[in-house]
């Protein structure tokens, strides 16, 4: 994880057995609440906010269809 405890942003699990087993975390960005929603394309726009040390505000990014695939970062809000 590039960030410590799961508290401190989102991640994603998977399942291929309809929810019997899950996959380990697989992190999509650091940051929370996040607010997400699907695009007309597909993809998943991510909403959320960012506190950390380093700066304060709101970021977002765009994940694939699938939300296997992790776009670059925008900063809507320093």
């Amino acid at each position: 994880m590039p960030w410590s405890g799961m508290h401190a942003g989102t991640a994603t699990w998977r399942s291929q057995d309809e929810g019997r087993t899950w996959s380990n975390p697989e992190p999509v960005c650091r940051g929370y609440p996040v607010c997400a929603e699907k695009l007309s394309s597909g993809r998943v726009l991510l909403v959320y906010s960012f506190r950390f040390e380093e700066g304060f505000g709101l970021r977002a990014r765009v994940l694939a269809p699938e939300c296997d695939e992790v776009g670059e970062k925008f900063i809507l809000r320093d």
